[in-house]
């Protein structure tokens, strides 16, 4: 009797055993899948995502640069680009103003003329550039000119304008290097 109840004992044990065996590895096997199938759903959600991201950035770029396009296409063909003094740059002050409120994405305009002279009028519409350029309290915008004399000594006149384009102050001419033609590319040839 001893014997029967060791077998019984024994195949007690071994159909509890393949029993658990079965569940753990039926787990496994649907775990498994259930990751597969979410990696996928996961991976083809972030595709989807990712390309209506790119849709968006492309149209609203696309209608930026558009509009850009025809904001300069506009200033072209103004006097500015056959201005030969800050004086003669500064009357064309109104139509840059007005191309910089409409287009609230550029961040500033600006002419490089072909002997080195350099236009830009910036809004002033941030702490940052408040303090980079050190302006007056009612200071909307900021006009750099570059000019170069007849010695070859290039000036660059600072000039900050209300919003109503009313000139607040304007800093004495500083001699600068900087030359809108020559541009650092990143690429020394040896």
């Amino acid at each position: 009797m001893p014997a029967k109840k060791h077998n019984s004992y024994s195949l007690h044990f071994t159909i509890s055993s393949l029993f658990i065996s079965l569940t753990l590895i039926f787990g496994a096997a649907l775990s498994w899948q259930h990751y597969s199938k979410t990696s996928e759903l996961l991976i083809a959600g972030g595709d989807l995502v990712f390309e209506q991201i790119n849709r968006e950035l492309t149209f609203n770029f696309g209608g930026l640069l558009k509009s850009a396009n025809q904001s300069i296409s506009l200033l072209a063909l103004s006097p500015i680009t056959q201005a030969n003094s800050l004086d003669e740059r500064l009357k064309s002050l109104p139509l840059f103003s007005t191309a910089l409120h409409n287009e609230d994405k550029l961040s500033a305009i600006q002419i490089a003329y072909p002997n080195g002279d350099y236009f830009i009028l910036r809004p002033i519409n941030s702490d940052l550039l408040r303090q980079t350029f050190n302006t007056p309290q009612d200071a909307a915008f900021v006009v750099d000119n570059i000019s170069t004399n007849a010695h070859g000594q290039r000036n660059l006149v600072r000039i900050f304008y209300t919003s109503q384009l009313l000139e607040l102050s304007r800093d004495p001419a500083v001699e600068t290097s900087y030359d809108p033609r020559i541009r650092p590319c990143g690429i020394h040839k040896h």
